[in-house]
């Protein structure tokens, strides 16, 4: 059962083939409409194609070596440098260019054309049949090319000399001699060898860029068989069979140079995808970095917060019962006044003790939750710095995890304190919105604010606060917003699914 690809193989094939019956059926109609005053224009334009075809094939294995160091691919380009290099002269050396003409440049423009398809044939064969690629070095990749280009000149240079010492191919208004017609037939043969084997290589591997080849080399073939014929070099036969050698040089382009290109861009996309994929994993990583240093922090806080109250606190707390024992002894005054100043130091001390240990981890975030926490930091926080600060709740109280009350008190701790730093504020709106699926959390001053698209695009180090903020919430797969307008104020919104 054919696939659809092989279907249209075979109807671009059977169509070739009738177009070529077809222009020997009615040869004699068509040459009579034909007008051979185009011919040279068209000629040159085909040849043009087959030459850029040729050295596109050339350049790509040439700049490509570096990466793949294939000896297959570089022979391959060489080849088609070869024949591109013949034909260009070919095209240069053609009855009525302004190039290269003499006495005998019918000879040796032909000769050219010969040349480049013996070459064309016999390397096409080579290269189909030598599947066995090897890698190869530099050095050995310039030695190649330097004997490929000193042949091809020496070609060339043979031909311009001594083509008169050729045997002749073609007589102006006789048509082809047996000579060429011979040397026709033996390319075609190696073609049609070569059509064998890549067949056969595509039934094993099924391969549709060999097919894609087999399609090129058939309009090759054809082109070759139509070359038997022509009477003249301008005659509709030896347009004809320009046109069928430019259809086969575009499906070699699709079948040899065209999967190669691709495989470039193939491969800078799966390169592209690789480093995205190490990005994400990288990104991935220092999440989890992040995560864990984080989750260190808060534990090393609570423990040191733990042991300033327990520990710390709770012998201060001692010492200020035994110095008002002592006061209340009745001693002399002197001492009395010196244990009055030692009460009020190791009071203010507690003060400082609970104080810190409140700033580290206060225990009503584990105990009561993350409302009550932020309602009694706001109360210290007011006394502090004697800003006004409204709190606004929305929706069911509930408790959260763990993770979403420690982190949003802590993105809301850093909010106020910088507010308290830099917006130059009297009031603050702390709104909790508790939604089905998520808890948000705003925090909005009416201080100086700032122009937030400078602060995005300067290259000064950021703050380490907003920073800090935006992490804490991407570690719980929340988004923290920053919107500020100078003069008016700034409001810093997350959302934290639940």
């Amino acid at each position: 059962m054919l696939n659809k690809f092989e279907i249209r193989t075979c109807i671009i094939v059977i169509v070739a083939l009738f177009a070529f019956v077809l222009t020997r059926v009615l040869h004699i109609t068509i040459s009579s409409i034909y007008d051979p005053s185009y011919y040279l224009i068209s000629h040159t334009m085909f040849e043009l194609f087959s030459i850029f075809v040729s050295y596109s094939i050339f350049f790509h294995g040439w700049l490509t070596f570096q990466h793949t160091h294939s000896s297959q691919k570089l022979n391959l380009s060489l080849i088609f440098f070869a024949v591109g290099s013949i034909d260009l002269l070919h095209t240069l050396s053609y009855k009525g260019m302004p190039f290269f003409q003499f006495d005998n440049t019918l000879q040796a423009a032909t000769w050219f054309w010969i040349t480049g398809r013996l070459i064309e044939s016999i390397g096409m064969g080579y290269y189909i049949v030598k599947q066995k690629d090897e890698e190869i070095t530099e050095k050995w990749k310039n030695t190649k090319i330097g004997i490929t280009i000193l042949l091809v000149l020496l070609l060339i240079f043979s031909i311009l000399k001594y083509e008169g010492h050729f045997p002749v191919l073609v007589k102006e208004g006789a048509g082809v001699t047996n000579t060429k017609i011979i040397i026709e037939y033996i390319i075609s043969m190696i073609h049609f060898t070569t059509l064998v084997i890549i067949f056969r290589q595509y039934l094993l591997n099924r391969n549709r860029n060999d097919l894609t080849t087999f399609t090129g080399i058939i309009f090759i073939l054809i082109a070759e068989l139509v070359f038997t014929l022509y009477r003249n070099v301008y005659d509709i036969d030896n347009l004809l069979g320009h046109i069928f050698k430019v259809l086969g040089y575009f499906y070699l382009f699709r079948g040899i140079f065209f999967p190669q290109f691709r495989a470039i861009f193939e491969d800078k996309e799966k390169a592209e995808l690789e480093r995205q994929f190490a990005e994400e994993k990288l990104k991935e990583q220092e999440s989890k970095v992040t995560s864990s240093i984080l989750l260190a922090q808060e534990e090393e806080r609570m423990r040191v917060s733990q042991h300033l109250h327990d520990g710390v606190g709770q012998s201060l707390y001692n010492i200020l019962a035994s110095l008002k024992v002592l006061k209340q002894l009745g001693v002399d005054d002197r001492i009395v006044h010196q244990l009055k100043h030692l009460e009020e130091l190791t009071s203010q001390s507690m003060d400082e003790v609970k104080s810190i240990a409140f700033q580290l981890r206060p225990n009503s975030l584990d105990n009561l939750g993350l409302f009550s926490a932020i309602r009694i930091h706001i109360q210290r926080y007011e006394s502090k710095f004697g800003i006004r600060v409204e709190l606004e709740f929305s929706g069911k109280k509930q408790r959260y995890s763990p993770e979403i009350e420690t982190e949003l008190y802590r993105i809301f701790q850093e909010a106020l304190n910088n507010a308290a730093k830099y917006a130059e504020t009297e009031k603050i709106i702390v709104r909790i919105i508790n939604n089905i699926n998520s808890v948000e959390l705003q925090i909005i001053d009416e201080g100086k604010g700032f122009n937030i698209h400078e602060y995005n695009d300067s290259k000064w180090q950021k703050g380490i606060g907003l920073y800090s903020m935006k992490e804490r919430a991407s570690l719980l797969k929340g988004t923290l917003e920053i919107e500020s307008i100078e003069n008016v104020g700034t409001k810093i919104k997350v959302v934290i699914p639940i």
